[in-house]
């Protein structure tokens, strides 16, 4: 499944049945239903991001180039920048 085809994907999380992936761009992709759907989330950011991590449904961290880490604690809806 290529949700976002024109746009490569470098990290994969799951917690339970929700999924998460990031990519190029500042891309990150959600689904509630174990991957059969994906939402592009807002994240507001720009550039690459090439690893994610959620410790449950609401809580987690991306990391991206030029070792930017972002987190969020409303399941992607908003991020902030980690110093």
């Amino acid at each position: 499944q290529a949700p976002f085809p024109n746009q490569d994907l470098e990290a994969l999380t799951v917690v339970g049945g929700r999924m998460w992936a990031v990519g190029d761009e500042g891309l990150v992709i959600g689904s509630k239903d174990g991957g059969a759907s994906w939402r592009q989330l807002a994240s507001g950011l720009s550039t690459h991001l090439y690893g994610v991590a959620f410790v449950d449904s609401a809580h987690g961290w991306v990391a991206g180039a030029g070792g930017e880490i972002w987190q969020t604690s409303d399941g992607g809806e908003t991020w902030a920048q980690q110093v």
